[in-house]
């Protein structure tokens, strides 16, 4: 017997392990059995250590696909940190074709290549219920790029698509901007780690923000964008009122693009997080947006500056803001330089009684040695970013 026969004679989870030779485990026979805590939630990522099968093999991760498809009562699957075989995501697209209730599919890092996406996006030509995919950290290239932009000019449920880090260039990943022009239906995109070298890809993107209605949130990590990018994302999103998550971390920005951004906000009320780490905008930049914040800007609400080289000087200008600014409520610096004038300033926002920063909503925590004020990287912020 075949492996497209033994899954379409799989009755059950317990079927399906016994047809594939595997031992069930507990916590995915809860799942199907309607008795886990999780709901209908089935989490078997493979990075995670499982007591009692520690990393799941191919054979393993092929009943619970056919355990999908016999028993549909999953609505979020992570398979992610699991190695496919494109036969494996064969499988897996028969499932999507024909099932009515899963929501969320985790496929990241899981080696698929253009072919398992091109299997992947048949299935999901038919799908009515998937909302939310990741296909983060899969090397599909271009031509997975281009299938699965192919298949939501057919499927209208998809909302949120991950497409970070997996082999894309700023042409290959055209067609998806383009679709974006003509699209309502997805709402949250990432498209992080594109390469983005032969051409400036800010004037793709100013043009969706103009023309597109639906989209939410927007992820440009690591895609060398420039001053120039920035420029041109912000002349988009003087007339967009839907985006309200930019994150354009890791990437070549200087002060420039923070004046810009905050010269922005003056203006745009609907961006509520923007995230800017890991960049260059100085005290120079910070300086500027944290004028925005005090005097013109009241519907901002996360704003992420770590690593981005600045001083107490722009520190405390912002700590200044956030006394003045009582929409602004979750706030990152980590990673400047916190000199004296920047851990006295952050000081009063962090450690009395009633802070202004709450201690889950920052990544610093205050506290003093011999009468010395000192910021130190909190433990929530490190383990959950």
């Amino acid at each position: 017997m075949d492996i497209l026969d033994k899954f379409l004679q799989v009755t059950s989870y317990y079927d399906a392990c016994s047809t594939y030779g595997v031992k069930p485990i507990s916590g995915i026979c809860e799942v199907f059995d309607g008795m886990s805590y999780a709901g209908n939630e089935l989490d078997v990522n493979g990075k995670k250590t499982n007591p009692e099968s520690h990393h799941l093999n191919q054979v393993h991760v092929t009943a619970v696909i056919a355990s999908m498809k016999a028993d549909p009562v999953v609505k979020k699957l992570n398979l992610s940190y699991n190695d496919f075989s494109d036969e494996m995501c064969s499988l897996l697209s028969r499932v999507l074709a024909s099932n009515t209730t899963l929501t969320h599919l985790n496929l990241s890092m899981c080696g698929i290549s253009y072919l398992g996406c091109m299997s992947l996006a048949r299935g999901l030509q038919s799908n009515s219920t998937l909302t939310h995919l990741n296909m983060s950290g899969n090397g599909l290239g271009p031509r997975g790029c281009y299938y699965l932009a192919t298949v939501l000019q057919i499927n209208n449920t998809l909302v949120s698509l991950n497409m970070a880090h997996t082999d894309q260039t700023n042409i290959s990943v055209t067609p998806m901007l383009t679709l974006l022009l003509s699209t309502n239906n997805l709402t949250e995109l990432d498209l992080s780690r594109t390469l983005c070298e032969e051409f400036n890809i800010g004037d793709h993107i100013r043009e969706v923000l103009l023309r597109n209605s639906s989209l939410r949130m927007l992820v440009l990590e690591r895609m060398s964008l420039t001053d120039t990018s920035i420029q041109l994302i912000c002349d988009g999103l003087r007339k967009n009122s839907s985006l309200y998550h930019l994150n354009v971390s890791c990437n070549h920005l200087s002060s420039d693009s923070a004046v810009m951004l905050s010269e922005l906000l003056k203006q745009n009320k609907t961006l509520k997080d923007l995230v800017i780490r890991s960049n260059n905008i100085k005290d120079a930049g910070m300086l500027a947006l944290s004028e925005t914040l005090a005097c013109y800007n009241k519907t901002l609400q996360k704003l992420w500056v770590n690593n981005n080289n600045i001083t107490g000087v722009g520190i405390s200008s912002l700590a200044s803001a956030l006394l003045s600014n009582s929409s602004l409520t979750n706030v990152y610096i980590f990673g400047n330089q916190l000199d004296k004038k920047a851990r006295n300033a952050f000081a009063l926002v962090c450690s009395s009684e009633s802070p202004r920063l709450l201690p889950d909503n920052t990544d610093v925590a205050s506290y003093q040695v011999d009468g010395k004020n000192y910021l130190a990287e909190t433990w929530q912020f490190h383990h959950s970013h």
